[in-house]
């Protein structure tokens, strides 16, 4: 039995209870710590172990199992470079001040589980058990696992990485090096259970964790884990090929939160099953607000990425990222110092993506991207800050997006800057229910050429101070509470279309009003138009009538406000715009969209001038027109005689010479003057006589004036019909 060691003679007490518990396939166990000073019955050289491993199996092919040693002091180098061994190796509990390097060796299971060493370096090794460096495992430098192939799990929890001297400014390292490594199982940092019963370890390295390229079958596990890095790099995984889950997790335990001080960087991963983000408190080691505290550029994500009660100092990337489930950010903060908090350019999102509760300081810029369901933004207090090449402070950007769902702002939503969906499609509802916006007098929101497949709903919303600009934006229907809406021209609704009106129907004046209140109430006919049409494919035509005719108000008092700026002849043109707008167009055919006013005012006047013809011919100053009658003796007769105060009226009685003639009627005589088109012979029968009475005198030259106001009405109406009166 001793020949396998007999150039290592000779051997201590350690050393020999080693090679018998080596030789009947059992481990031997020193002591139940790691011995922090060289102890004689627990010191085992490294060269006595490499030896074992190596040619165990073949002088003792029956029992051994490997080297498995728990509570050494293993003195020098344990060097197995290149070598190559089927059987496992457990250094548990062990003190290895000693470099330990498997550089390119081909071992079975490895075990370093509470162990303290001072270097391990295996690089392009490959484990063919799973490789365990947990329960207070210790490393004064860092554990270099480059382009190694593990088959099985990495299970660190409850390790301590660079635990000496991680975050000297001198010594900026990896804490744990896993570039390019093959991981056909999980990678477990987290905080370790202890048999025991005693508090858990947590995961804990003083440096970056570089998982660079690397390929895990299985799952990526930090949880309950405190990674503190002085490069400001806590957690490298660009490029990162993981065939399950993500997790960047608090433990079971409420006060094992997972704390990074660094930045996490998945920047391109490929992720297999969810991200899931609990409970973590992750920061920037830098003032500068430009980097992300959580990186998932460009990453392709097959499950759901969830952060809930999650804290990031520091912006989160997300562009061009690619979601194949639901993204879901809920009771989180972010301080990206008004930098970009959430930076979501480009972002696909086969499903919803829900923003709930979550305080943002900084710009989420969610531009450019495509989300297959909804996204709901309920909830938070957000404060905006500045965006390259914008100088107002910008809160939320939507631009250009397609939304497959609906987009919700609701639940006490808050914000401080701008909110921008300009050019973004929605396929179902925009809503905006219980939000308060706040953007200093700048724009609050900005929604120009959104496009809404349903409808857009503007409700219980409190702007403290801001714009809102619709421009160009469509939607089906409309669902508002006017009251809610900025004034004194902070609203602008030029080209905003939309088809008809749910929710609260206020009446067409409140309506109108609305769109007077606006920045173009009395620039531009657009909102008038289109409220128009509204009011006209609900069938309430009068309602469109009074759309249009405040328009035509709106327009023209515009245009009369630019031509009495200008003095001499423009302020004289403007008082003759007045009268023939003010006391004509609009009093009598409503600019031209109610010709019926016309009728109406020929109807008064119509009854006016039969009360007033009435009047003269009780008078007796209306005389037969035709001149052979005013010379004939019947007619001399009645008109010369003093004792007969209404002449025309005695001719014209039964059995006189008059009884033939034209019955005189005030009202057809009205309508004969008042309406020159038309001829009822009154007006061809019938003169008024200027010498009797002053009744005839003054009715004589009133009736000229009823007859140019009559023609006027009767052009008025057909320029109205035709449409002719609009253009001027």
């Amino acid at each position: 039995m001793l020949e396998i060691l007999k150039k290592f003679e000779p051997l201590n007490i350690a050393e020999k209870g080693l090679l018998k518990a080596a030789s009947q396939g059992q481990t031997i166990k020193f002591g139940q710590k790691v011995p922090m000073v060289p102890e004689p019955n627990a010191m085992v050289r490294a060269e006595v172990i490499r030896e074992l491993l190596l040619k165990g199996a073949d002088s003792f092919p029956d029992s051994f199992r490997g080297v498995m040693v728990e509570g050494a002091w293993i003195n020098g180098v344990l060097s197995l470079d290149h070598c190559s061994c089927s059987d496992r190796l457990y250094l548990r509990r062990c003190n290895i001040p000693d470099y330990i390097d498997l550089s390119y060796a081909k071992l079975a299971e490895f075990s370093l589980n509470g162990s303290k060493i001072t270097q391990l370096s295996a690089s392009n090794a490959s484990f063919t058990g799973g490789l365990n460096l947990r329960d207070g495992f210790s490393s004064e430098n860092t554990v270099e696992l480059t382009m190694a192939t593990i088959t099985g799990s990495l299970c660190c929890d409850g390790g301590s990485f660079l635990a000496e001297d991680g975050l000297s400014v001198e010594h900026v390292r990896d804490s744990i090096n896993l570039q390019n490594v093959r991981i056909s199982g999980a990678v477990m940092m987290g905080a370790s259970t202890m048999k025991d019963g005693s508090n858990p370890i947590p995961f804990r390295a003083f440096g970056t964790v570089r998982l660079t390229e690397a390929k895990v079958l299985g799952s990526l596990n930090f949880v309950g884990s405190q990674i503190r890095s002085n490069r400001d790099l806590a957690i490298a995984g660009q490029d990162i090929h993981v065939a399950t889950s993500v997790a960047l997790s608090r433990g079971h335990e409420k006060h094992q939160k997972l704390e990074c001080q660094g930045r996490v960087d998945l920047n391109s991963s490929e992720i297999g099953g969810q991200v899931l983000c609990v409970g973590a408190n992750v920061s920037l080691m830098t003032d500068d607000s430009s980097r992300d505290a959580l990186n998932l550029d460009w990453a392709r994500v097959s499950g759901s990425v969830i952060i809930l009660k999650t804290v990031l100092v520091g912006g989160f990337g997300l562009s061009h990222a690619k979601f194949e489930a639901q993204f879901t950010m809920k009771d989180s903060s972010i301080d990206a110092q008004g930098g970009i908090a959430v930076n979501g350019n480009a972002l696909f999102a086969a499903n919803s993506c829900l923003y709930h509760n979550t305080s943002t300081r900084g710009v989420v810029n969610l531009s450019y991207s495509e989300i297959g369901g909804n996204l709901e933004i309920e909830g938070g207090e957000a404060f905006g800050g500045p965006f390259p090449g914008v100088k107002e402070r910008i809160e939320l950007m939507v631009e250009s997006s397609v939304i497959g769902g609906s987009v919700f702002f609701r639940d006490g939503f808050s914000a401080v800057g701008r909110i921008s969906i300009s050019q973004a499609r929605v396929t179902h509802r925009v809503e905006f229910i219980n939000s308060k916006l706040n953007a200093d007098g700048e724009f609050c929101l900005t929604a120009d050429s959104l496009n809404v497949g349903s409808t857009l709903i503007w409700r219980y919303i409190e702007i403290i101070s801001g714009k809102v600009s619709l421009l160009d934006a469509k939607a089906i229907c409309l669902g508002d509470d006017l009251n809610c809406w900025p004034t004194d021209g902070q609203l602008y609704l030029t080209g905003f279309e939309y088809e008809r009106f749910s929710l609260s129907k206020p009446a067409p004046a409140e309506r109108i009003k609305w769109i007077k209140d606006s920045f173009e109430g009395e620039q531009h006919a657009q909102p008038f138009l289109n409220l128009a049409e509204v009011y006209s494919r609900s069938g309430n035509r009068s309602a469109r009538k009074d759309v249009l005719i405040s328009m035509e108000k709106a327009i023209r008092r515009r245009n009369r406000v630019w031509l009495r700026t200008g003095g001499g002849l423009r302020f004289a043109m403007a008082v003759l715009a007045w009268v023939w707008e003010v006391c004509i167009l609009g009093p009598f055919i409503g600019y031209g969209f109610a010709p019926s006013r016309s009728i109406w005012a020929a109807l008064i006047l119509i009854l006016a001038t039969t009360f007033c013809a009435n009047k003269v011919w009780e008078a007796g100053d209306f005389v037969p027109e035709p001149a052979p009658i005013l010379v004939s003796n019947d007619w001399v007769k009645y008109s010369q005689d003093d004792g007969i105060q209404n002449p025309a009226k005695r001719w014209i009685e039964r059995g006189n010479g008059g009884q033939d003639f034209e019955t005189f009627m005030p009202m057809v005589y009205a309508i004969d003057v008042v309406i020159p088109l038309i001829n009822l012979a009154q007006d061809d029968a019938w003169a008024v006589s200027t010498e009797r009475s002053d009744y005839g005198w003054y009715w004589h030259r009133i009736e000229w004036i009823l007859r140019l106001v009559g023609w006027a009405i009767a052009a008025l109406l057909g320029a109205s019909l035709t449409g002719l009166v609009r253009s001027f």
